[in-house]
């Protein structure tokens, strides 16, 4: 194992870690006091809509991160070479993003359909 590889490895497991960290930490002790905080004047019935929302668009961070890290570890995976794998972790993540978005909003967040687009223009030259 290189010095380039270990290092790749503990910059992967440190995304990855992060992430984990953000979502965890993040969901305790600043999305949950925010939304406690929230007060959505005149859209009662939109609140929780409004609350995952606020969640989703945190929690979103940790996805990415995690998806950074995949292609980090391409050496690691021996895939360095391969010309089609930053574009499918990149369409992977984008896949992962918009299921979330589309089940986390029951569909209502259109951004769902953004990243879908995404993850299509992201595969499609590599499929």
């Amino acid at each position: 194992m290189t010095i380039e590889t270990v290092v790749l490895m503990v910059a992967a497991l440190s995304a990855v870690g992060v992430g984990l960290v953000h979502s965890i930490l993040g969901e305790r002790g600043i999305v949950k006091p925010i939304l406690k905080r929230m007060n959505w004047h005149g859209v009662p019935p939109d609140a929780e809509f409004l609350n995952s929302t606020v969640r989703f668009a945190w929690h979103i961070t940790t996805l990415a991160w995690v998806g950074f890290a995949v292609i980090l570890a391409a050496p690691i995976l021996g895939l360095e070479n391969d010309p089609t794998f930053v574009p499918l972790t990149i369409a992977a993540t984008f896949l992962v993003t918009g299921a979330v978005a589309l089940i986390a909003s029951k569909g209502r967040h259109l951004a769902w359909i953004v990243f879908f687009v995404i993850a299509a223009g992201a595969a499609w030259p590599s499929i």
